[in-house]
């Protein structure tokens, strides 16, 4: 996970959806997390199916979490403006 954070940082988008991915087989029970920060790296790649994707499995993952829907909630309204 850590080393998605820093590559999707260093601007390694890429990368880091990668790392994420290997984050969520590690950890499956923090897949809501991973799933909210890998969307991050997906809109740095304008992968904007694949982070709306992302975001709607984090909120099946955390649907109880109050500051994981707001996280979810804006990201929505981001992708709102590329329209998909």
């Amino acid at each position: 996970y850590q080393m998605g954070v820093a590559l999707n940082g260093l601007g390694r988008h890429q990368a880091a959806v990668k790392s994420f991915d290997r984050a969520l087989e590690i950890y499956p029970d923090w897949a809501g997390f991973f799933f909210n920060e890998r969307r991050l790296a997906k809109l740095e790649t304008r992968d904007f199916k694949g982070a709306r994707a992302d975001f709607e499995q984090a909120l099946k993952k955390n649907a109880k979490d109050a500051s994981a829907i707001n996280n979810i909630l804006l990201g929505i309204f981001s992708l709102s403006f590329f329209s998909i």
